[in-house]
């Protein structure tokens, strides 16, 4: 008998949480798309365009299928949604996952060793630090701060870079990348 009471108020709770969620998301919704609309507004007053293919939606963490327009020369247009997005050269996706950023540092600092390996065939170890230091880490480095590689995975793509640079140094290309 307490058994059936238990999972009756269980389901119940869980009914109501559900509802209270669904309301909650409904009450964002519209007040996302007033904002929106205050934005749109505020631009018709000042008489500044909105760039439509630079107006973007991201859900992040959760799938959400909304809408949201926004109004401007008496057009109405919808928010374009998009999963994964570049904003000063950090790729963020919906998931908030760095592995997209990762392998896009690693093919930069890649690309960048090719060029050095193409143009300089043998470097001594002083050379090979002002190049790897000044054109190679940055890409590896830039904006490590909003993207942490923390998983064994992503440092390990980011190490596989600074071992092939080792390998340009004389005397050290025949070195596994643990004694370099």
């Amino acid at each position: 008998m307490t058994y059936r009471i238990r999972s009756k108020l269980t389901s119940e709770c869980l009914q109501m949480t559900q509802r209270f969620i669904l309301s909650y998301h409904a009450l964002d919704v519209v007040k996302l798309q007033e904002d929106l609309v205050m934005l749109s507004e505020w631009s018709a007053q000042w008489l500044l365009k909105f760039n439509r293919l630079k107006c973007k939606l991201m859900h992040l963490q959760h799938h959400m299928h909304t809408k949201y327009h926004i109004t401007h020369d008496n057009q109405e247009w919808n928010i374009q949604s998009v999963q994964q997005e570049k904003d000063l050269g950090v790729l963020t996706s919906s998931d908030l996952a760095v592995s997209h950023q990762c392998l896009e540092a690693a093919s930069r600092a890649n690309r960048v060793l090719g060029i050095v390996r193409w143009q300089l065939k043998a470097l001594d170890k002083e050379s090979f630090l002002i190049i790897y230091e000044g054109f190679v880490r940055p890409h590896l480095e830039y904006a490590i701060q909003a993207w942490t590689p923390y998983l064994c995975r992503h440092i390990d793509c980011l190490e596989k870079v600074q071992g092939r640079a080792t390998k340009l140094m004389e005397g050290f290309h025949k070195l596994p990348y643990e004694q370099d």
